[in-house]
């Protein structure tokens, strides 16, 4: 029997309770105050190319929060100045369909672009082989390394949904020290938990994030979140809940301080969204939760089935028109 999705007029009507953890800010604020006064120790190394080319190409790394490197590409346009910039996060272990389109449709606005790695691409590719070479009647639990799952009882800095949004932060901070890039005309563009990570960085630097793309927004509204989605990530929350309850402290079950719902009222800025009502892995249930309690300019794109645009071809072209819309 295929699987029944909540039909649009759920969705319409999806309104969260939220009830913030009475330390959310505070420890969201010491950590953000932390990574302040720690060096970047920015890398930047030019691709050259032999064809000619109106963009400069760099591979690019800093340091994240906890000394870690992080790892990405930033193409400039050139024969302009002081440039407004887009930063692009992937979704968990999935790389964005379309990026040299991506590349192409910015830098031919004038728009810088900022790419970011989640992981290192050489440790997903030496996994899959991994899986593909073991043993098939042994039962593989999860696909990719269970990062969530691994981490959930570090502290907090260690969490790492928490430590991805640090190291995005990072990335704003990098921005920053590039003369070429306007450091106050940024736009985040993000897709699954991508597009988490972008409301918190909007949300922290409001100084700098002006325009929100947000392609299937997930983990938001975990209760649900983990119900309806078919993904790795709700998996591994499934089993968070369960170390949860086996701990029987007096907190809700739901409540983690990656929650987007949490600071849905800190987005003051132009955002569109787009989900698909039959997305198995990105439920639109759980992403109409969080748009309802947007109050800001937003809009939202609908796919009613997932062949509608199987490439997500149309969805991108309508995330990249509106960042550039907003920040030329």
């Amino acid at each position: 029997m295929p699987k029944k999705f909540p039909t649009f007029d759920e969705c319409y009507k999806a309104i969260p309770e939220v009830r913030k953890p009475l330390n959310f800010d505070k420890l969201w604020e010491e950590e953000i105050i932390k990574i302040k006064k720690k060096p970047l120790e920015p890398v930047s190394k030019l691709k050259l190319r032999k064809s000619l080319t109106k963009t400069s190409n760099y591979e690019i790394q800093f340091k994240g929060h906890l000394d870690n490197i992080i790892h990405g590409y930033l193409i400039i346009p050139r024969k302009l100045t002081k440039v407004p910039a887009v930063i692009s996060v992937h979704d968990y272990w999935q790389e964005f369909n379309n990026l040299e389109e991506m590349n192409q449709t910015l830098t031919n606005n004038g728009i810088a672009h900022l790419h970011l790695y989640l992981h290192k691409e050489e440790i997903l590719q030496e996994h899959l082989k991994n899986i593909s070479s073991s043993d098939k009647s042994k039962k593989i639990e999860f696909l990719y390394p269970p990062y969530f799952l691994d981490t959930f009882k570090q502290p907090f800095n260690y969490d790492y949904g928490v430590f991805l949004v640090l190291d995005l932060l990072r990335a704003i901070d990098f921005i920053r020290l590039n003369n070429s890039i306007r450091h106050d005309r940024i736009g985040i563009i993000g897709r699954g938990l991508g597009a988490n990570l972008a409301v918190f960085a909007a949300a922290f630097r409001p100084e700098s994030v002006k325009a929100l793309a947000l392609e299937r927004i997930s983990p938001v509204w975990f209760e649900n979140f983990i119900k309806l989605s078919s993904s790795q990530l709700a998996k591994e929350y499934q089993k968070i809940v369960l170390l949860k309850k086996s701990q029987n402290k007096n907190q809700n079950l739901y409540e983690f301080l990656n929650e987007p719902l949490f600071i849905a009222n800190k987005i003051q800025i132009p955002t569109i969204m787009s989900v698909g009502l039959e997305d198995p892995e990105h439920p639109a249930y759980t992403a109409f939760s969080f748009f309802n309690l947007l109050n800001c300019d937003k809009s939202m794109q609908i796919f009613t089935d997932e062949n509608q645009d199987p490439n997500q071809k149309k969805e991108r072209e309508t995330s990249l028109q509106f960042l550039i819309e907003n920040l030329k």
